[in-house]
């Protein structure tokens, strides 16, 4: 390396295969010293669109939307840090509106680990939901009454600014906390008559720009209010194939389980997104309504209760037409390189898609498979926020295999990151 003033040995890059080899010596990080590179090069990213069918110059087409929410009432919860600058920010931000107000405390005087924080989370998220659903359900009957609908936007402030990569503690702050918080109450709420919520997180600072055009708070906004009732216009050019459309996207997650026995409880949650097409060819798209329940492991991948009664709700409101999205709850492993059971393909089973046909003969059923597969740290000292695909070969092996072809982008392109102690 001396002499020759090379960091590696030229044999390395003859082939395209070796020159991948080296990519494991790389990161690519922030622009800070680092105690464990042996050099540091600045780098600069140019992505560039890669269009993958010739198209030809025309003048675009243009599709124009707005919220239909004039039979809505809004009733803000916002979720405020116990800090002076929080506190000042949101009075005088939202002091004209009428809202409900939930202080928390941004630190916790126990351990992140310790059970007296763990009680203390757990009676937080229970102490607010029985309270919102307690005042829910003292405005719900009058709306229902007049065929209007309530929307509970949860908003969260933060003073922290999300951390990201070797940044990101062990544990999650009570910001990153109250963040799963948020999004849980809003599930649960979505699931009440009339009701529909959603959350979405704010940092302070977007609370004080004043005097010129404030992106963070209006891309915020636009996600807070992403579930309500939107009508589109869509271009001359644009299909017209179907008047209803009903989305089910449907996941699990094991709930109790015991170690000795196969026997488990399994939570079975999602959400139904309605697509209907107006008498003035308006297309009309709502959240109807998010699920969650229970059931047990016996027949939960072959006749699941909650799968068939989303699907009977809906089929008796005149949807013939599903688009069903089936996400595979958490696993570490890849099923679809190795032998497909049952239960392996979870609700994309062939029982399930059989099932609800047999109970639904003039249903159409447009079936999505959605699976996410995770990537452990093995080593404590890595540094690099990056997947290192080893031996490359194997996936154009894959790659050659119309069965399994699709595999290929689901390791290199859908992994997530999680801790090592996460992994049993």
């Amino acid at each position: 390396m001396i002499l020759q003033k090379r960091f590696f040995d030229p044999d390395l890059f003859t082939t395209e295969e070796r020159s991948k080899d080296a990519l494991k010596y790389f990161a690519v990080l922030d622009a800070a010293p680092e105690e464990d590179a042996l050099y540091a090069l600045p780098v600069r990213l140019t992505f560039e669109p890669l269009y993958l069918s010739e198209i030809e110059e025309a003048s675009a087409e243009k599709a124009t939307m707005r919220y239909e929410v004039q039979d809505w009432h809004m009733l803000p919860i916002l979720l405020i840090p116990d800090t002076p600058v929080c506190q000042r920010a949101s009075e005088q931000a939202y002091r004209r509106y009428r809202r409900v107000i939930i202080p928390y405390n941004e630190q916790l005087a126990s351990p992140p680990d310790s059970l007296d924080t763990a009680l203390y989370r757990f009676t937080f998220l229970l102490l607010t939901y029985l309270c919102l659903d307690i005042l829910r359900a003292q405005i719900v009957p009058s709306l229902v009454q007049q065929a209007h609908r309530l929307f509970l936007p949860l908003l969260r402030i933060h003073q922290q600014k999300p951390g990201t990569g070797r940044e990101q503690s062990r544990y999650p702050n009570e910001e990153r906390v109250m963040r799963g918080f948020s999004k849980t109450l809003a599930h649960l709420l979505s699931q009440e008559e009339a009701t529909v919520s959603n959350a979405q997180g704010l940092h302070v600072s977007a609370l004080q720009v004043t005097g010129q055009q404030n992106y963070q708070l209006d891309n915020a906004l636009s996600s807070l209010y992403n579930i309500l009732p939107r009508l589109i216009a869509c271009p001359p050019s644009a299909p017209h194939a179907l008047d209803r459309l009903a989305i089910v996207v449907i996941s699990s997650r094991k709930s109790d389980a015991h170690a000795q026995s196969p026997f488990q409880m399994i939570c079975v949650y999602g959400e139904v997104i309605g697509c209907t097409r107006q008498p003035n060819g308006l297309l009309s798209i709502e959240q109807l309504q998010t699920f969650s329940v229970n059931e047990t492991s016996d027949n939960l991948y072959t006749t699941p209760r909650t799968l068939l009664d989303e699907v009977r709700r809906y089929y008796k409101v005149g949807y013939r037409h599903i688009f069903y999205v089936a996400k595979a709850p958490y696993t570490s492993t890849v099923h679809f390189t190795a032998k497909e059971e049952g239960e392996e393909l979870f609700f994309m089973s062939a029982d399930i898609i059989k099932g609800v046909l047999d109970a639904f003969p003039d249903l159409m059923l447009y079936p999505v498979y959605n699976d996410r597969y995770y990537v452990t740290k093995v080593q404590a000292s890595a540094g690099a926020e990056s997947l290192y695909i080893d031996d490359t070969s194997e996936l154009r092996t894959l790659m050659t295999d119309p069965n399994k072809s699709s595999v290929v982008f689901w390791n290199s392109g859908g992994n997530s990151s999680v801790q090592p102690q996460m992994v049993k």
